[in-house]
């Protein structure tokens, strides 16, 4: 699979003295992949959530549950 390219941006406290800006993105790392991981577990959450919301009202199969799914869900 391809890897997108996207911008980052982030705060960085600059002295007088300098900052190296490629250190502080590395330090940030970990908390990006922090972030990616929970992003995709609510994700995944949602998703059964809403697979089990759709079958308590609609079951198996039903002629609204495409609309059902489409609009509420």
């Amino acid at each position: 699979m391809k890897l997108i390219q996207v911008p980052i941006s982030g705060l960085i406290s600059v002295s007088t003295s300098g900052a190296n800006v490629a250190e502080a993105m590395k330090v940030t790392d970990p908390a990006r992949t922090n972030r990616l991981k929970v992003i995709e577990g609510a994700l995944t959450v949602e998703y059964q959530l809403n697979a089990v919301i759709l079958y308590y009202f609609f079951g198996a199969s039903h002629e609204k549950r495409d609309t059902f799914e489409s609009i509420v869900l």
